[in-house]
């Protein structure tokens, strides 16, 4: 198995068998896949998700890192800056830029590893995503902050780093894992939406990942299959989706109490008054998507319902993830299947509601 289509084709067996849930077969092609260091990253790199979904961060941070050895991210803007890629020793007079490598969710649960960073760095320098400037400056005062697509100060960075080699940089593990309650809204914003959500029991509902993601068919659930969270009673609901599944909102047929707050809630600055309406509410419930990353990272109450394989922060058993203090998880227990879990939510939502019943 040397061709590198041949390898190609092994880690995506290994990785369908995953998501199967067929952990015992999938881990013995990775390990054949491992034979085959250096040349094949990808399958490394799988393997390292692997390993950190099962709660073995010890063996699961090396083989995630050799991710930045594969083509996607050899090719990125970022990754080809002719400096040494940062391995957290401490340097008083050093300039670190850390950039994003993958998506929101991803960069909102790294966020807290910036001070930490800089505790060991003369000065911390943040690339991120395109109108998230004013959110992450609010967030770290004390940080430089630039967005994709401004000039980067190339001769003044000394080291840089993707966001998430923060943690395996740390050397993290299941009982290490630093605080999420990193970001909150502000006052005025804040102010501003508590004029508009209002009811006894407030709950922000997001249903749509982006649909780019390999993944996403099997963690977005269309909205109306949420009818029965929607009908519990007592609970005024707010739809928070922004962009891809908003058009879902049109399709609406049941007499629920749902308002939908996604076109004011996209502006130049980027989830800053999501943040201040999500602060307004009593839960938020969602799919696994940037909105679940952001109110774990808020430190609010927020359901996350999830696929049967989830993402690795998530784990494989238990309602709680030591990634977000403050959520609750829903899991599936078959791939695409939802009603099962929904049923669940709206109970649990309902006795939350009115603990009397």
């Amino acid at each position: 198995m040397h061709n590198p289509q041949e390898l190609l084709q092994a880690a995506k067996r290994a990785v369908g068998l995953t998501y199967d849930g067929q952990f015992f077969v999938a881990e013995r092609l990775f390990k054949q896949l491992e034979q085959h260091r250096p040349e094949f990253p990808e399958g490394l790199f799988e393997y390292g998700c692997f390993k950190l979904l099962h709660g073995d961060y010890e063996a699961g941070w090396p083989l995630f890192e050799r991710r930045i050895e594969m083509r996607v991210y050899l090719e990125k803007i970022v990754t080809q800056i002719q400096k040494p890629y940062w391995d957290g020793r401490p340097s008083e007079k050093a300039t670190l830029l850390i950039h994003r490598d993958m998506g929101f969710g991803d960069v909102f649960m790294a966020a807290r590893y910036f001070l930490m960073a800089s505790e060991r760095l003369g000065r911390v320098l943040l690339a991120v995503p395109l109108g998230a400037g004013r959110l992450f400056q609010k967030a770290f005062p004390d940080l430089e902050v630039i967005e994709d697509g401004d000039p980067i100060p190339i001769n003044s960075v000394d080291f840089h780093i993707h966001s998430l080699s923060l943690p395996a940089v740390f050397k993290t593990t299941l009982e290490t894992i630093p605080d999420s309650n990193i970001f909150s809204a502000e006052p005025e914003l804040k102010k501003k939406w508590q004029s508009r959500i209002s009811g006894n029991f407030k709950v922000g509902l997001c249903w749509q990942g982006n649909p780019a993601q390999v993944r996403d068919p099997e963690r977005s659930i269309p909205l109306k299959s949420m009818g029965p969270i929607m009908d519990v009673e007592g609970v005024q609901f707010y739809g928070l989706q922004v962009g891809a599944g908003e058009d879902q909102v049109s399709e609406l047929d049941g007499d629920w109490s749902f308002e939908h707050l996604g076109p004011d809630l996209l502006n130049k600055d980027i989830f800053v008054d999501v943040i201040a309406a999500m602060e307004c509410m009593d839960l938020v419930i969602t799919v696994d998507t940037g909105i679940a990353h952001l109110a774990g990272s808020m430190g609010i109450p927020v359901w996350v319902l999830l696929g049967k394989v989830p993402y690795w922060p998530y784990l494989l058993e238990g309602e709680k993830t030591p990634w977000y203090l403050s959520a609750r998880l829903f899991r599936t227990q078959q791939r695409y299947q939802w009603d099962d879990t929904i049923a669940t939510v709206a109970e649990e939502l309902a006795k939350l509601v009115r603990p009397d019943i």
